[in-house]
């Protein structure tokens, strides 16, 4: 017991010590003293029972601490979501395992009781001033402070998400509704070149978690890291301080399309929530800028870097798209990004070849958390962040290089963003010298086409609902209807949810250019609870 104890406790200082927590011990470290202390006198009456409290207990404890010193947050509602798609973490998943093996094994360390240090009376005491002093630091902060504190509201937030699940009466959905319904798209008459064709192509690159932060154009890091990339915004249209207004990728690639919020996330819950081959959309607000493309006679792809995990393929068609490609390397589950932009390249020479317009989607996985690059390397390769940030500039570089030779750039717009933020956890904030706080940062925004003046935009903290709208104001394509909570970046009367993210039960404003937390009360937050009733993905 007294070993377990003193492990568990020099375990908490050092994490709470290397993330800069001090506030942090003496919550965790009382938090230890009533975990072990209930269970020694639990252990007076019987010890099995003492055993099993002990274990489930410190496990709760302990996973937490051993996710935050690893991503600089306790577990969120939004890791449970994705628990499916620990694959995608990579080489990093290794480490999480060899760590957790010998906390596993004190975890079941047995117990021998020697009788309480801490009596009932005084348990008690140091019980309701521990959760009285922490209720109010909670109050006052919105953190959690500890590990089991995190654990509670945790199971808060998982409740709180249940509140658009209630019944509603077609009338109620239907009042919904004509709130957030739009019987048109307001535009511009902002044009990228005079000699683009009407119905030019469209190329939109979703990259995998790419906070602006990492691109040389916007840090003063010196490194020489994404060339290429600052090559393409010294001759596109920039926008600055550009925000995402979701994660993770599940939602972020529908919220974009779609222009709206879906309160759940992952890859099960986004894969079976509309049948595209209804046609009856009256009941959501499943409308979005691939829909209309169609119907403005576009052929639509989805360049797919996971052909090999059913629920993501699934995924990918409850999206609607015409087809997916992710090109043929034998039965890989994943494809590295090098094959992907080898599989871009060639879909985008297959359909130059045709005369109807076509829309892409790319998107890639290679960025993702935890992974490292298996080609390109920065410097002397050790920096597994800089190296898979190095290898996808090159490879961009390399396809820009091609697609411009060939004129494909005549006729086609190459929109590169992000799916959403990068994920901020210690070892990425302290490459890029970042403050990231949360999964809500900037993130970058570049369109180009042949013959485009460059422009330098200030977006001043809009977010990822504005692209699809975006979109559609190059392409002077106002005539639908519409539920899209975003607005054309290119005009000046955006609505207020142009400024809100939402993950989940989370929600933040980025007025001013800054991420700040919103309360759930609060009239915007409300608005987001609102659709989420109305959208499908509930």
């Amino acid at each position: 017991m007294k070993f377990k104890f003193l492990s568990f406790l020099l375990t908490t200082v050092f994490v709470c010590v290397t993330a800069s927590k001090w506030v942090f011990i003496p919550f965790c470290l009382i938090e230890l003293l009533l975990i072990f202390g209930i269970t020694q006198l639990v252990a007076e009456r019987n010890t099995k029972v003492a055993y099993i409290l002990n274990v489930v207990l410190v496990f709760l404890y302990a996973a937490q601490l051993f996710i935050y010193y690893f991503t600089g947050e306790f577990i969120s509602k939004l890791m449970l979501e994705n628990i499916d798609m620990t694959s995608s973490l990579g080489d990093q998943m290794k480490v999480y395992v060899l760590t957790a093996l010998p906390f596993i094994a004190l975890l079941f360390l047995p117990l021998k009781s020697r009788g309480s240090r801490l009596k009932f009376k005084s348990l008690v005491i140091v019980s309701v001033a521990y959760f009285a002093i922490l209720s109010t630091c909670v109050m006052v902060s919105g953190i959690s402070l500890s590990p089991l504190s995190a654990s509670a509201n945790l199971l808060i937030s998982s409740l709180d998400g249940s509140f658009s699940k209630i019944k509603m009466t077609d009338g109620d959905r239907t009042k919904i509704l004509e709130k957030f319904y739009n019987d048109r798209i307001p535009g511009t008459d902002v044009k990228l070149s005079e000699t683009l064709p009407s119905r030019p192509n469209i190329i939109l690159m979703l990259t995998e978690g790419l906070s602006a932060s990492v691109l040389d154009v916007y840090n003063d890091n010196g490194m020489d890291l994404t060339p290429n990339i600052n090559d393409l915004y010294a001759k596109s249209w920039s926008f600055d301080n550009y925000f995402n207004h979701t994660a993770a990728t599940f939602r972020a690639q529908r919220g974009q399309l779609y222009s709206s919020f879906e309160e759940l996330g992952g890859a099960y819950y986004s894969a079976n929530i509309i049948d595209k081959s209804a046609d009856d959309k009256s009941n959501h607000c499943m409308i979005s800028m691939m829909d209309i493309l169609k119907e403005e006679g576009y052929r639509t792809c989805y360049v797919n870097p996971e052909p090999g995990v059913p629920h993501v393929v699934a995924y990918a068609q409850s999206l609607g798209y015409d087809n997916l490609v992710s090109g043929h390397f034998e039965n890989l589950k994943e494809r590295t990004d090098k094959q992907l932009f080898e599989v871009l390249e060639g879909l985008v020479y297959e359909f130059e070849k045709e005369d109807d317009p076509y829309f892409i989607l790319f998107y890639n996985l290679g960025t993702h958390h935890g992974f490292d690059s298996p080609h390109v390397k920065y410097g002397d390769g050790t920096n597994p962040y800089l190296n898979k940030f190095h290898n996808y500039d090159a490879l961009l570089g390399e396809f820009f290089k091609k697609m411009d030779g060939a004129g494909v750039f005549d006729n086609t717009v190459l929109v590169f963003t992000a799916d959403h933020a990068s994920y901020p956890v210690p070892e990425f904030k302290k490459t890029f010298n970042s403050d990231q706080e949360t999964f809500i940062d900037k993130v970058p925004l570049f369109i180009y086409t042949d013959g485009i003046q460059a422009k330098r935009y200030d977006a001043g903290g809009r977010n990822t609902l504005d692209i699809a709208p975006t979109i559609l104001d190059l392409l002077d394509i106002e005539d639908y209807s519409n539920y899209f909570l975003g607005t054309s970046l290119f005009r000046n009367d955006a609505d207020e949810l142009s400024w809100v993210s939402a993950i989940g039960t989370d929600f933040y404003t980025t007025e001013d250019n800054k991420v700040k937390k919103l309360s759930k009360r609060d009239e915007r937050a409300c608005r987001v609870k609102m659709f989420y009733k109305v959208n499908v993905n509930n």
